[in-house]
């Protein structure tokens, strides 16, 4: 089945960088179709007995993430997560780190640190903040760094919407 291949401008320090979509030319279609669709009629996304699915759960569900945990800063009680069995600590974890590589951020004059993406043995994580959100996303060892990021965005369109 042959992919779509497309060229663009990347916002960030990435303008040359060329983009390669991963489907069927018709699955793209049709995806962009609903998307449209969805957007036009104010519709949510809604699973087959027409509940709302929400967007951790359409999140979840993103190709290569293991985990993802949402927090807003100086509000614990309102994290949420699917994926993890102790979300507490992986929160607790991340504060700290994001709130360091700030921190060094600041003493280096470097500018505001907006992602980290982490490559391990047992799962790659990435901690990103968008808007009033932070985010730990956990993903599969096979996936790159330039996935990784892509799969953020998604990630982060998904949460806004």
């Amino acid at each position: 089945m042959p992919t779509a291949r497309a060229q663009g401008r990347a916002l960030g320090a990435e303008p040359d960088r060329t983009r390669t979509i991963f489907k069927s030319y018709n699955g793209l279609l049709l995806e962009t179709a609903q998307a449209i669709d969805e957007l036009a009629s104010g519709a949510k996304p809604q699973s087959a007995d027409g509940t709302p699915i929400s967007p951790l759960s359409q999140i979840s569900q993103i190709e290569g993430i293991e985990f993802v945990l949402a927090m807003k800063p100086g509000e614990e009680k309102q994290d949420v997560a699917r994926g993890l069995e102790n979300p507490e600590r992986m929160a607790t974890w991340a504060r700290q780190t994001l709130g360091a590589f700030r921190e060094l951020g600041d003493k280096l004059q470097a500018g505001a640190v907006d992602r980290i993406d982490c490559l391990g043995p047992q799962r790659n994580v990435s901690l990103a903040a968008q808007n009033d959100t932070e985010f730990c996303l956990g993903w599969k060892t096979s996936m790159k760094t330039d996935q990784m990021r892509e799969m953020t965005k998604k990630v982060f369109g998904l949460w806004a919407s």
